[in-house]
């Protein structure tokens, strides 16, 4: 299968029980031909032991996704979440460009509060400037992060710089985010038409 895939399958599962069975599945393969994976090649079971900050996420829109990814016959967009930024692979299917303005891409906190955000190869004193947009030719991807330009500040004296606050909350305040939204609005232009 790994002509098929751009990176290993994984899933975590918390709080298994001894002796308990959980069944897992992923859909990630609605997209690829039904011959691509007539046979699986290895699982790879790990045990990972209790861990006290345990976070979750799901992309619930436009389809339920434990992996973080969306496809259509336009685009294929994988989203990863650390501590700081959201990373993405954003690959255009299509045979025309799309492009990508970053001026027009917010991300929405659990508030419901809009940040206007920044990407790689922006500097941090340049957080709050008009940005380039990105041209991904057809067929191509972008490897690429999404950081709320506001959750970026310079801090002066002894030991200052530059930092980026969290995107969500330590341990402590974890239960008062549960089962809360985020989200990242991106329009993007295809063949002349916005697509939010």
């Amino acid at each position: 299968m790994n002509s098929y895939l751009d990176s290993p399958i994984s899933v975590t599962v918390h709080s298994l029980q001894n002796g308990e069975e959980q069944q897992f599945a992923t859909n990630y393969f609605k997209s690829l031909r039904p011959d691509a994976f007539q046979s699986v090649w290895k699982y790879e079971v790990t045990y990972k032991g209790t861990d006290s900050e345990k976070q979750m996420f799901i992309m619930v829109k436009p389809w339920e996704s434990r992996e973080l990814l969306f496809e259509d016959q336009v685009i294929r967009i994988r989203f990863t979440l650390s501590d700081k930024q959201i990373g993405m692979r954003l690959q255009n299917k299509t045979p025309s460009p799309i492009k990508v303005d970053w001026n027009n891409i917010s991300y929405v906190d659990i508030t419901g509060l809009a940040h206007g955000v920044m990407h790689t190869g922006v500097r941090y004193i340049e957080r709050d400037r008009p940005q380039v947009s990105t041209i991904i030719p057809p067929a191509a991807m972008i490897d690429d992060v999404i950081i709320p330009s506001d959750h970026i500040s310079y801090t002066t004296g002894s030991g200052g710089g530059w930092s980026s606050r969290p995107l969500f909350p330590r341990m402590a305040e974890t239960d008062l985010y549960l089962g809360k939204s985020f989200s990242v609005f991106m329009p993007l232009e295809i063949d002349g038409t916005v697509k939010n």
